[in-house]
């Protein structure tokens, strides 16, 4: 996945080299930290529309 307007996302040193190894053994050539960080959220976000729409009318 490629990102055009990227903002920082800052995670401690543990969890992000626990990330990178997962992306570096199970992505492909064109994975990265970055685009797979992305991706989670986004499918997160998707996957819980109706909760964080609730939420969000509390």
């Amino acid at each position: 996945m490629e990102l055009i307007e990227r903002r920082a996302v800052y995670l401690s040193r543990a969890t992000q080299e626990r990330v990178d190894f997962v992306v570096r053994r199970l992505g492909d050539r064109g994975a990265n930290l970055s685009s797979f960080v992305e991706r989670i959220v986004r499918t997160h976000l998707e996957d819980y529309a109706d909760e964080i729409e609730e939420w969000r009318k509390l």
